[in-house]
């Protein structure tokens, strides 16, 4: 008997397996994506437990996952940023994809935005991605963009830049929705 035979039948997976990419988990609902994950055991669950086999060890729990803007996967970033779709909103995701990390600066939104002078000019824009993005995930209280610490004024109290930022995940797949590569 080989290891993995061992392996597999210890761990009761005598019958077909299903393989799902890491990259997909953002897609499911948060009750299915908290199953799966509890299942493998990356977190810990009392809705959800693998079936018990006194030969395995007790899963670990690990610390909660971290508090963060929502993922996009690369379909739901192109549905995101399919037509109908205003040029601001437009303008103002490509700023997010071409810049070099997940965080982003307004100013950067404001100065790509066709008749946009200012952040107010923008509201709309944001209005709008932010409810498609919860249409496309599901979820009625995900926020794509958090927007760290306070915004940034002059001396004179004139509005000067905010900063934005988005998931990594979401920041790759925005990426690849525009086609634009990395900078390897």
């Amino acid at each position: 008997m080989s290891l993995i035979e061992a392996d597999s039948r210890r761990m009761n997976m005598d019958g077909p397996a299903l393989l799902i990419p890491t990259a997909a988990l953002p897609g499911f609902t948060d009750t299915t994506r908290n199953e799966l994950l509890a299942y493998v055991g990356l977190i810990a669950s009392s809705m959800v437990a693998p079936p018990t086999d006194a030969r395995l060890p007790t899963p670990r729990a690990l610390p909660a996952i971290e508090d963060g803007p929502a993922d996009l996967t690369v379909a739901m970033a192109r549905k995101l940023i399919a037509e109908p779709i205003s040029a601001k909103s437009t303008a103002a995701l490509r700023v997010i994809a071409e810049s070099d990390t997940p965080e982003f600066h307004m100013k950067d939104a404001i100065a790509a935005a066709p008749e946009t002078e200012n952040y107010l000019d923008l509201r709309g824009a944001w209005s709008g991605i932010t409810r498609r993005a919860r249409k496309i995930l599901g979820d009625s209280t995900a926020d794509l963009v958090w927007w760290e610490g306070e915004q940034i004024y002059d001396d004179e109290e004139n509005y000067v830049d905010h900063i934005g930022r988005v998931s990594s995940l979401t920041h790759q797949s925005l990426r690849a929705a525009f086609g634009i590569r990395g900078t390897d």
